[in-house]
């Protein structure tokens, strides 16, 4: 049984345990969030997001538990668990120039890619470098400050995400 982060864009906020039955994939997670409505558990990485199933309470704590095919995951070990519909992955690997901003995520709209911070009082440190190239956006609700990056992970002129 193998134990992964759920993510919520820039936090994480519960535990999901996977155990492959077969062609199958058996879930259970639980979440430490409390928030009104309903809440979706979902596997994002950024060609696509499969919605896995809903939250409920039992025992006191918010869980999800189901099966879904592999077919029907995909690459599921190069994704992440998330409990919002957005196609992105935290940002692992150095943007170009060696900088990797703390808490930083990959996200794709329209075919192209952007790197991404959450906009607080304070920038982390490690994207200082692009500064100029940040321009705000929102994802998935989140007011946030990023810029579009190629291939090879270098910032894109006076790109501008558009929801």
């Amino acid at each position: 049984m193998k134990i992964f982060p759920i993510i919520d864009l820039f936090r994480e906020v519960g535990r999901v345990q996977i155990r492959q039955e077969g062609l199958y994939l058996a879930f259970s997670a639980e979440v430490w969030q409390d928030r009104p409505g309903f809440l979706r558990l979902y596997h994002c990485n950024l060609e696509r997001t499969v919605r896995l199933g809903l939250f409920s309470l039992a025992e006191g704590k918010l869980q999800c538990h189901g099966r879904i095919s592999l077919r029907s995951l995909g690459d599921w070990k190069n994704g992440v668990f998330s409990t919002e519909n957005v196609t992105f992955l935290p940002l692992k690997e150095p943007l170009h120039g060696g900088s990797l901003p703390e808490n930083a995520i990959l996200v794709q709209k329209n075919g192209r890619q952007f790197a991404a911070v959450c906009r607080q009082n304070c920038l982390p440190e490690g994207i200082m470098p692009y500064f100029c190239f940040l321009t705000p956006m929102e994802i998935g609700g989140i007011p946030c400050l990023g810029f579009e990056i190629d291939e090879e992970r270098k910032p894109v002129f006076s790109a501008v995400m558009q929801e």
